[in-house]
């Protein structure tokens, strides 16, 4: 009983020091051939410190184009039964996840931008953003996924993608 004890004494030890990056232990990592000792992040050593936000504009019949708007994914009604019941979540997250997955693809596409706007990503995400309300002068939509930091504006953002326009009568 007590050779269980140093043994699951010592694993333990041994997946806390693994917690870290120690130059040491990357010897003892390379017998570690079952991964027996595991490396969790539950609190990620690198945090998100940035939103990411699908902005949208449209372009008018006479060229203009309209300032630009965030698309709302959650609505504005934070009630309690939100906490029970709430449907909308479930595209709120396809939404936010299209977008990720979206500046996912635009960024490994640096020399061919064009590459992401034939991504299922892309197309998937458009449907909804096409979806959105629009003025009745309004002829194309164009949107963007925007990263921002910092809770108060003026934020620092940062545009990580930059449809091409798209005609409603094409949607």
């Amino acid at each position: 009983m007590l050779f269980l004890y140093v043994v699951f004494g010592a694993w333990l030890v041994a997946c806390a020091i693994n917690q870290f990056k120690w130059k040491f232990w990357t010897k003892v990592q390379a017998f570690d051939l079952f991964g027996l000792l595991p490396c969790w992040t539950f609190f990620a050593p690198n945090p998100g410190t940035s939103d990411l936000r699908i902005v949208y504009r449209d372009i008018l019949d006479n060229g203009v184009r309209s300032s630009w708007a965030e698309m709302v994914t959650l609505p504005s009604d934070n009630s309690f039964y939100r906490a029970i019941w709430n449907p909308e979540k479930f595209d709120s997250k396809a939404a936010f996840d299209l977008a990720q997955l979206l500046g996912t693809d635009a960024m490994a596409a640096k020399e061919h931008p064009r590459a992401a706007l034939i991504s299922m990503s892309y197309i998937q995400l458009l449907d909804p953003i096409m979806k959105c309300p629009r003025g009745e002068e309004a002829v194309a939509r164009q949107f963007a996924l925007v990263s921002t930091r910092g809770h108060v504006p003026p934020r620092e953002t940062v545009v990580i993608m930059l449809s091409q326009a798209h005609r409603f009568d094409c949607a």
